[in-house]
Formats: C-alpha cells, structure tokens, sequence
C-alpha cells in the first residue's frame, strides 16, 4: 500500500534543493531581531520589565554582536505621539537609554501649542466663511475634521515634528 505524505512532507521534498542566498538570510536574521525588539520595547512601555532585566537582554545581544540600543531607541522613538501620551516613551528613552528628553518634550510641548494656535485661528476663519453665507450663531461649532485645509496643515505639522524628534538622536 502506497504512504500518504502530508503536506510538509511534499513541501519538504518539492523545496529540498532550494537554499537561502548570504542577503536573504541576513534580512530574515534583521527582521526577527526587529521582532524581538518590538517585543521587548513593548514589555518596556507596559511596565512589565526592569531595566535590570533590559540590561541583561542587552548584554546578551552584545555577546552576540548586536547592538540592541539603536534598535531599541529607533522603535521607541516612532512610538512618539505628538498628539498622544508619551511618558512612558519618554520615561524609556531616559531610564534604559540614558537620553535626555527634555529637547524631546519641547518639541512636543511647542508642537501642542502650535496646533491649538492655529486650531483657533482656523475655526475663526472657518466661522468667518459661514458668516458670509448668511450662516451664523452661538450654535454654529466648525467640523476641522472634515476640513481639507486644516487635516493637510497638522498632517504636515506632525510630519515635521517627528523629523525633528527622529533628528534629536540621529535615528
């Protein structure tokens, strides 16, 4: 009676002759890494480990010759938020790091100014231009959410920050 192979084992023979080229288990290798950096950045933001525990992680990957500080500070910084709350980020950045947030909170201090600056400022305009069409009155309340011009103006505002946040540690 003939053997019935399963599906890994015909994959297996169909792929035996197969290999991985130098680049492409390089780029497989990144990628995990970038994973378990992910990962652990994560358990870092959600309290769930030490900076003991993160030392330790990280002499692990020296022995190994990687250097987890600038995985682990390029993911933390594109946690940032202008918009959100980043102090566990922050925190991270500065406890595990040892990198200085204050150019990082006055950027995002004087980002947060900016827009709401410029909401009032756009709300005004937008109030102006339903007051020439006739529309008016203290219930009138401006959607800047569906405005074109203002999504474009924060869009390009939060772009610029996190350029200059990327900027502050070369990442």
């Amino acid at each position: 009676m003939a053997k019935i192979k399963s599906t890994l084992d015909l994959v297996m023979e169909k792929t035996r002759s197969m290999s991985m080229s130098e680049e492409e288990k390089q780029f497989l290798r990144k990628k995990e890494l970038t994973e378990k950096v992910r990962g652990v950045v994560q358990k870092i933001i959600d309290d769930k480990m030490t900076p003991g525990e993160f030392k330790k992680i990280h002499a692990e990957g020296k022995r190994q010759g990687v250097n987890l500080t600038e995985l682990v500070q390029a993911e933390l910084i594109s946690r940032i938020d202008p918009e959100g709350q980043n102090d566990r980020v922050l925190r991270a950045l500065k406890d595990l790091l040892g990198i200085d947030v204050d150019p990082f909170e006055k950027i995002i201090a004087e980002y947060a100014a900016t827009i709401s600056q410029q909401r009032k400022t756009h709300e005004r305009h937008i109030l102006a231009e339903l007051d020439r069409r006739g529309i008016w009155g203290s219930s009138i309340i401006p959607n800047l959410s569906a405005d074109e011009q203002w999504i474009s103006f924060r869009e390009a505002a939060k772009e610029e920050v996190l350029r200059a946040l990327a900027g502050l540690t070369g990442v």
